[in-house]
């Protein structure tokens, strides 16, 4: 695991355009990229200090992952020092996406998700990628990344737009390092909390706010009973009570 510090900072969109980008990315290079757990990274734009899993590729576009003050962990990425384009400062600054998995958008503001609200200098665009809670991404954009071989951005200036790649093959320590969860899940483990997160949601939708107070001590009894046995039909059984 490599690691450095680090004095100064590394220099909903329509379905039609996010369907293009997914198709229109460069193919990554062939050379891996380095990734480093830089410690003492200050998080834009409040230069508080942190640890970030970064990597530069050979046409010098940046991207990183770090944890913020809030433990939300937020995806960074920078164009190249020498470009002389900049960001566009509202609306879609950027899309990302590894090759596994769905693609992701930064918006800024994000009058919606006003948490996850990222960030732009003009040369550099912050967003947030994952909740942060737990030993691990097991769903979502961050786990997509962490299971992919390649994630590839497109940049939008304020001249068009410009799309670049980083391989993916050391970022698992960095990640780990800097992060301070478990970058890689086995797929049992994967399943069994992808099938808990369904339980859950399944369960909750018999819970109204007519029922709430009679619904949700049994919906937690339920679940708990779920959880030890890992039997949707019991848990079904369990809920059947709810009127």
């Amino acid at each position: 695991m490599t690691s450095q510090d680090a004095s100064r900072r590394p220099r909903g969109l329509a379905r039609w355009l996010l369907s293009a980008f997914l198709v229109a990315v460069p193919a990554a290079s062939a050379v891996a990229d380095e990734w480093l757990s830089v410690h003492n990274w200050p998080v834009p734009p409040s230069d508080h200090r942190t640890t970030i899993a970064i990597s530069q590729n050979p046409d010098g576009f940046v991207a990183g992952f770090y944890r913020d003050v809030d433990r939300r962990v937020r995806i960074y990425l920078a164009l190249p020092e020498e470009n002389p384009e900049r960001l566009i400062s509202s609306g879609l600054v950027a899309l990302y996406r590894g090759n596994e998995g769905r693609g992701s958008d930064i918006k800024l503001p994000d009058t919606l998700n006003p948490k996850e609200t990222g960030f732009t200098d003009g040369r550099t665009v912050t967003g947030s990628i994952w909740h942060g809670d737990g030993p691990t991404a097991y769903a979502g954009t961050f786990r997509d990344i962490l299971n992919s071989k390649t994630l590839c951005a497109r940049f939008f200036t304020f001249s068009g737009q410009q799309d670049t790649c980083w391989d993916l093959s050391g970022l698992h320590n960095a990640v780990e390092d800097a992060i301070q969860i478990t970058a890689a899940v086995s797929p049992e483990d994967q399943a069994w909390h992808e099938l808990r997160a369904a339980v859950a949601i399944s369960g909750m939708s018999r819970c109204t706010p007519a029922n709430h107070l009679s619904c949700t001590p049994i919906f937690d009894h339920c679940f708990a009973r779920f959880e030890q046995h890992k039997d949707v039909a019991m848990f079904n059984d369990c809920m059947a009570v709810v009127e």
